[in-house]
């Protein structure tokens, strides 16, 4: 993914976790007046059992719709889901981030510390400008300063280049994160779309009596 899509994409991440915030408590909500649903159809069964000629029931256990739901959840979220998978990757990817961290660090610290003993090195070639006695001899320090600069520019450019693997793998990390969060939340649609308590009530009759 380009650079200008992943910056574009960033803002995105918080409105994309709030919208699965709130799916996941629809959801909660949608199975509690499943389960409450479904209390009230085996409560009219039994009743109808003790009193079949005195009640009216839609006998139906809505286990055609259970099965449905069942194979859903297992198509959109199962271990074979395309959810599941990059969930499982993202997860991997975050469990490598110390391992990266580590070898950056790594990498990192000897350029640091050859810029270090540089700069010191230019602070007793600074003294030893100060001290020449003669124009030739500053010349041949001053010389010798800029190319202890020079250095510096090359450790400084070995840096970058670590600095741009480091960031690059976390924005591709944090690309792929972001991925999975809209994944994961499209799914979450698909399944409420799906949700047998959606059509639960279409099927229920009230219990009357003789």
């Amino acid at each position: 993914m380009p650079v200008e899509e992943i910056e574009k994409a960033a803002p995105q991440k918080e409105l994309i976790q709030n919208h699965i915030g709130r799916i996941l408590s629809r959801y909660q909500q949608l199975l509690a007046e499943y389960n409450s649903t479904f209390a009230v159809v085996l409560k009219q069964s039994e009743r109808a059992s003790k009193d079949p000629d005195g009640a009216i029931v839609f006998r139906r256990d809505f286990s055609k719709e259970r099965m449905l739901f069942e194979d859903a959840t297992a198509l959109l979220f199962g271990a074979n889901s395309n959810c599941h998978k990059a969930l499982k990757e993202s997860i991997k990817l975050f469990e490598q981030a110390p391992m990266l961290l580590e070898k950056y660090i790594e990498a990192c610290q000897p350029h640091l510390e050859r810029i270090k003993l540089l700069w010191q090195e230019i602070d007793e070639l600074r003294k030893e400008y100060d001290a020449c006695p003669t124009q030739s001899c500053k010349d041949a320090v001053n010389a010798k300063i800029r190319q202890k600069h020079y250095e510096i520019e090359q450790e400084e450019y070995e840096l970058c280049l670590h600095n741009k693997d480091f960031h690059g793998t976390n924005i591709r990390w944090n690309t792929k994160h972001t991925n999975c969060s809209i994944l994961l939340l499209k799914r979450l649609c698909q399944i409420i779309m799906h949700l047998p308590i959606l059509f639960l009530k279409k099927f229920i009759r009230p219990v009357t009596t003789s």
